[in-house]
């Protein structure tokens, strides 16, 4: 169980290194496509255990008319370096897969290969009724590439709703290798009618919000594909819904930013007792949850859960949004105030210690038993 709460500052790699191994393996990049600088955590900022540190960059370019995605990873820990991509035909359905075991600048690149093929099938779709929960419950899905089953994991949106940013992070927990379901908790009628009540529910702990992601486990976990075990992992306001529903019979939980239950010590340890496995991230510019982090990783030590629990120290609330989401004439203010906006580097890191997290909880573990057994 990982229970020190680490701190992380960010440094960077240069284009020449990474240059310097695609050319070794065969691949030169042409001079007008820049090679975007990959950032990373500090040896001197990593724990005892230090894990490594994965920072992704994806760019499309177009060489001799051929169609080509460049997907680079750099994995890091305290005497190593790995890097990693994937080069393919857009839409192909086909990855060539290719291993590193070069030196470049002094930094000893071990063998790593990719993950995954081919690209994940995104759609929308509606979920049954459920006594208790939405009317037409809208969802979007995401399925791997390749043969299944895999395991699921249910999304939770932001406070902004199922927006465009959250489609994508959809389609990044399928191209990771699992079945990915965000219901729209405002499916009733969008979010300017339907967000106090969610936070409602919230507050609560009960209500038609938690009836519907009950409902999008419940799916997924009928699904054929899928090899019964589902986490939940969310966003802002569902990272608050991620930590509410640890204790439901999911088996593995990420919350992001999200509010803890419960406002002193105790009721927190109370709502979060019997919880599956936890990995929690938080900014540590947003005003609106100082103090969380270390708060959920004391009461996650206490209660003997497994746990991984960050806080960016320059990073702010929905730092792992790809894009700066919600109405325009709010950004200013959740800027100022929050320090809200993408963080490439916390968020490369975030998303690591989450694959590694669901891999170990999830990916490999029976499923939980289920609420009514």
């Amino acid at each position: 169980m990982r229970g020190a709460l680490r701190r992380a500052v960010p440094g960077g790699v240069s284009q020449p290194c990474l240059r310097a191994v695609l050319d070794q393996h065969g691949h030169v990049i042409p001079d007008r496509f820049a090679v975007e600088q990959v950032a990373f955590l500090g040896d001197d900022v990593l724990d005892e255990r230090p894990g490594p540190v994965r920072v992704s960059l994806h760019k499309t370019v177009d060489d001799l008319g051929h169609g080509v995605v460049f997907v680079f990873g750099a994995l890091f820990s305290v005497h190593r370096i790995s890097l990693f991509f994937t080069i393919g035909p857009v839409n192909s359905g086909a990855t060539l897969k290719h291993r590193a075991l070069h030196r470049c600048a002094g930094a000893s690149f071990l063998e790593r290969e990719t993950m995954a093929t081919g690209s994940p099938t995104v759609i929308d779709m509606t979920l049954p009724a459920t006594p208790g929960g939405s009317f037409g419950l809208a969802a979007v899905l995401g399925v791997p590439a390749g043969p299944g089953p895999w395991p699921g994991v249910v999304l939770v949106h932001e406070a902004f709703g199922l927006n465009d940013v959250m489609r994508r992070q959809v389609e990044r927990m399928a191209a990771a290798g699992y079945l990915a379901l965000m219901p729209d908790l405002f499916s009733e009628g969008g979010a300017r009618r339907c967000l106090v009540a969610t936070f409602r529910s919230l507050s609560a702990g009960q209500g038609r919000a938690f009836v519907d992601i009950e409902s999008a486990r419940t799916a997924l976990g009928a699904r054929d594909d899928c090899t019964g075990a589902v986490g939940v992992l969310g966003f802002c306001m569902g990272g608050g819904f991620a930590l509410a529903a640890a204790t439901r019979g999911f088996d593995a939980a990420s919350a992001n930013y999200g509010m803890l239950p419960g406002g002193t010590d105790a009721e927190l340890d109370d709502a979060l007792t019997g919880a599956c496995p936890i990995v929690g991230s938080y900014g540590g510019r947003d005003r609106s949850l100082r103090g969380a982090a270390g708060r959920l990783d004391a009461s996650l030590t206490r209660l003997a859960v497994p746990h991984d629990v960050v806080e960016y120290p320059g990073a702010g609330h929905a730092f792992l949004n790809d894009a700066e989401s919600g109405p325009v004439a709010l950004r200013f203010a959740l800027k100022r105030f929050l320090g809200a906006g993408p963080d490439p580097v916390a968020a490369a890191d975030a998303w690591r210690r989450i694959d590694a997290f669901f891999a170990e909880h999830l990916a490999t573990d029976a499923p939980a038993a289920s609420l009514d057994s």
